[in-house]
């Protein structure tokens, strides 16, 4: 796996005017999810197909990229012995997120495989909620929260 050191030019993204640019999937990857999958098994069913794409990012890479984006400061990465481990560790934080509200939401890679990409679809016309999570070559895990009105 070909390590990514830079994603400053990985993200696709639309603006409009006065919003902050909402990112977009990557090509074929968005997946509708929703309550009834807040299962860490399902969820987990769902990512398997991406999993080989995934933890290719550096710590400084991904560490440096989430100061533009995330909305709020972004938790400490946590760290996993192995890929599978963090797989796991996102398909949980997208479980839980999928328990807490009603929103229609898409699960998919954006960055070109860089990270995984859950979003709530708020107000298709207004208001978009991305959580984006990481997974770096040292198998730690970054968590970001972003939104677009």
């Amino acid at each position: 796996m070909l390590e990514i050191t830079d994603l400053s030019d990985r993200f696709r993204t639309i603006e409009s005017p006065g919003a902050r640019p909402i990112m977009l999937f990557d090509e074929g990857t968005a997946t509708p999810v929703h309550r009834s999958m807040n299962t860490v098994a399902r969820i987990g069913r769902t990512l398997a197909p991406w999993s080989g794409r995934l933890g290719a990012v550096t710590p400084s890479a991904a560490a440096g990229w989430s100061e533009p984006i995330s909305v709020f400061v972004p938790p400490a990465p946590v760290g996993y012995g192995d890929r599978q481990s963090a797989i796991d560790a996102v398909a949980a934080a997208v479980a839980r997120r999928l328990g807490e509200t009603f929103y229609t939401y898409q699960l998919g890679l954006v960055g070109d495989g860089a990270a995984v990409m859950l979003q709530a679809d708020i107000d298709a016309e207004t208001l978009s909620s991305q959580y984006l999570f990481i997974i770096d070559t040292s198998l730690q895990l970054h968590q970001f929260y972003y939104w677009s009105r």
